[in-house]
């Protein structure tokens, strides 16, 4: 652990030592810990009476659902970045730029779909279609040489409308 003591009220290096922290991918527990606490509830409770420390907390969770976004909607859309290839040289023992590729990344249907799921639900929300969602069991039984149908609905009601009876195909 960094920290010998614990601490109560956050220094600036502190302050950044904890987005430092949260940019690497560490838990709030981690950071927690990292600070002399056995869980991140003490931490939480110390970010109610400091500032910047709430600031922090509140910077760090809607920044990465942010950051999640904007990486969902740059890969629903495509995107081109620079590939550059460096190798080494014996000679001056430096690595050197040999090659530069510019490279396509194409539009993902995947995260467009999950995107506008997300973001626009009632526009854009997975639609069934109505004869998928009838999903009805039927059992033909003769009785006294009528035949008879008997419905039974899966999840839903059926009403004498949404049937009707037919003539047997095997006599």
């Amino acid at each position: 652990m960094p920290f010998a003591k614990k601490v109560t009220k956050y220094t600036q290096a502190e302050l950044d030592l904890i987005a430092a922290m949260q940019r690497a991918g560490y838990s709030w527990l981690k950071i927690a810990q990292a600070f002399g606490y056995k869980s991140k509830t003490t931490l939480m409770n110390h970010a109610k009476n400091d500032p910047k420390l709430k600031a922090l907390v509140r910077k760090g969770i809607e920044g990465s659902i942010a950051d999640v976004a904007n990486s969902l909607y740059k890969k629903a859309m495509g995107y081109d970045y620079i590939e550059e290839v460096h190798t080494y040289d014996k000679v001056t023992k430096e690595m050197i730029l040999t090659k530069t590729t510019k490279k396509h990344v194409p539009a993902d249907t995947f995260a467009m779909n999950s995107f506008l799921n997300n973001r626009e639900r009632e526009l854009w929300k997975p639609r069934r279609d109505e004869a998928e969602t009838k999903k009805v069991d039927v059992i033909v039984v003769s009785i006294g040489g009528a035949d008879v149908k008997q419905l039974k609905a899966k999840k839903k009601d059926i009403k004498e409308a949404d049937y009707e009876v037919v003539e047997d195909a095997s006599s």
